[in-house]
């Protein structure tokens, strides 16, 4: 039988003490962990203030507006539209994106998309021409903020269209009125703090809402 105390190998520590030991090692790491779990929580969670709601919400309202194309109300329009005319428009709505949209939201239905609807519109609607964009978040819900910044909401958007007739006799558009929709669209939207503005990443249809924002439901038109 071997002596441990004369083979000059060390004892083990008793299992009670390797015990002890693991738990004051292990317990500042847990403690530790939980700590950044609740700060990661709070930044995600955390509300918004109101300065932050109200840029965000006018980035939405932009962002809206310039993803469709209008015809400059001063100056006369004749269909079909030509080659030069169809660049025009979609180098305006490319511009107006560029103020309100970043990443993914900048690439999302090109403008020649929106040209075309805008063409296809006018071919229908004949002699009224859409000259003008106005949008209104009627409902806003805060959904989170990820870990980058980003924050996610759904807002429900409801939009209106100025038309103007196109008056042969006087050679220009004339009579503006404004029609708005019958109700809201909820998206979902991601936006980024730029530095300069507040600017969409990218948005989704989440589902509708009454006009002025009541009875979200998820789904599609």
């Amino acid at each position: 039988m071997t002596d441990t105390a004369d083979s000059g190998v060390s004892a083990a520590p008793p299992t009670s003490e390797r015990r002890g030991l693991a738990r004051r090692i292990l317990w500042p790491v847990a403690a530790g962990c939980i700590v950044v779990a609740i700060a990661l929580a709070v930044i995600v969670w955390l509300p918004l203030d109101e300065v932050v709601e109200a840029d965000i919400r006018d980035a939405i309202v932009g962002y809206e507006t310039s993803t469709e194309a209008a015809w400059p109300a001063d100056q006369p329009i004749a269909l079909p539209l030509g080659p030069a005319e169809r660049a025009a428009l979609a180098a305006e709505v490319e511009r107006r994106r560029a103020g309100f949209a970043t990443d993914g939201a900048l690439s999302h239905d090109g403008p020649e998309l929106a040209v075309d609807y805008f063409a296809s519109e006018a071919r229908s609607d004949w002699p009224w021409i859409v000259t003008g964009w106005r949008a209104k978040v009627v409902y806003f819900d805060f959904v989170r903020q990820t870990l980058r910044g980003d924050v996610i909401v759904r807002a429900g958007v409801r939009s209106a269209r100025q038309r103007r007739r196109m008056s042969t006799e006087a050679g220009r558009l004339v009579a503006p009125r404004w029609i708005w929709d019958r109700e809201g669209i909820v998206y979902e939207y991601v936006l980024r703090d730029t530095g300069d503005a507040w600017k969409v990443v990218s948005s989704h249809q989440w589902g509708v809402c009454g006009p002025h924002g009541e009875d979200p439901t998820p789904g599609h038109l």
